[in-house]
């Protein structure tokens, strides 16, 4: 056999570098921009939803400073923004403990307003509970001109508030009421050692309680629709439907003593806390 040797290997192809990566094509840069606008815009509005619901809750909180320093304000979890955007707030919940400081003591609120327009101030509805423990309705009546005359007071399963004078030598008892959508309060008995008199009295007293409910002169067209009292205090609760700014009456001032007034703004919810509500937007 003859030998034949192996053929030739295949010839190598020549050397050809790899081309070089392309740092960023123009499609690559457009998504990269649009990224981070969109990053920046994400920032924006959410530091912006902070700001104003942050900025918001703060003024709903001073416009109802009367009621206590410890005053709790809550908005819906809808953006905020968005709200501003269509022109009305979802609704706004306001909660209070009791009070210890200023002329009213023990007087706490848990209220929700809800459809407030930020233009006009209306309201869609409004459903607020008021209550007032028996030992700060005494300490804010022995607060008044008068209250160095109360030495104590209770309140009643029955519907009665009972207060006894220089040491229980005379008492007045009321009653508390709604009739008409409006707290009633009425004197059932005032006697000294056993003896009537004359009822004019307590009429101070009944000013007094009447004045800090803000009785009648309610905001959001809030109207007492129960009321309730135990051994602890009273419970007021209110409602109010499709209210206007132009519905609520101007805040008034009520007589406590001959010679002296005393604002109606001054109890439960001022008949001015609207308009700063409103302002707040």
């Amino acid at each position: 056999m003859v030998y034949q040797p192996p053929p030739p290997p295949p010839p190598q192809p020549a050397y050809q570098p790899e081309p070089p990566r392309k740092s960023l094509n123009r499609r690559g840069i457009i998504i990269l921009v649009i990224a981070l606008v969109s990053s920046l815009i994400v920032v924006g509005v959410a530091s912006g939803e902070v700001y104003m619901r942050h900025k918001i809750k703060e003024c709903i909180t001073s416009s109802f400073s009367q009621v206590g320093s410890d005053v709790q304000v809550g908005l819906s979890a809808k953006p905020v923004l968005l709200q501003l955007l269509t022109g009305k707030l979802d609704y706004v919940t306001i909660e209070s403990k009791e009070s210890t400081t200023g002329t009213v003591n023990g007087l706490a609120i848990d209220a929700k307003i809800n459809g407030i327009e930020t233009d006009s101030g209306a309201t869609d509805s409004a459903k607020a509970v008021v209550t007032w423990s028996a030992e700060g309705m005494l300490q804010t009546l022995q607060q008044r001109s008068f209250g160095q005359l109360i030495s104590s007071l209770e309140t009643n399963n029955d519907g009665t508030i009972k207060i006894s004078f220089v040491g229980g030598i005379a008492t007045a008892t009321v009653r508390v009421f709604v009739e008409n959508d409006a707290l009633k309060l009425q004197t059932v008995d005032a006697s000294f050692f056993g003896m009537g008199i004359d009822n004019s009295v307590v009429d101070n007293i009944l000013s007094t309680i009447n004045e800090n409910l803000s009785a009648g002169n309610m905001p959001f067209g809030l109207k007492a629709k129960a009321v309730a009292l135990d051994s602890k205090g009273l419970t007021l609760g209110l409602e109010g439907q499709n209210w206007t700014p132009s519905d609520q009456p101007p805040a008034t001032t009520t007589t406590t003593t001959p010679g002296t007034t005393s604002p109606t703004d001054s109890g439960a919810l001022s008949p001015d806390a609207p308009r700063k509500v409103t302002s707040c937007g």
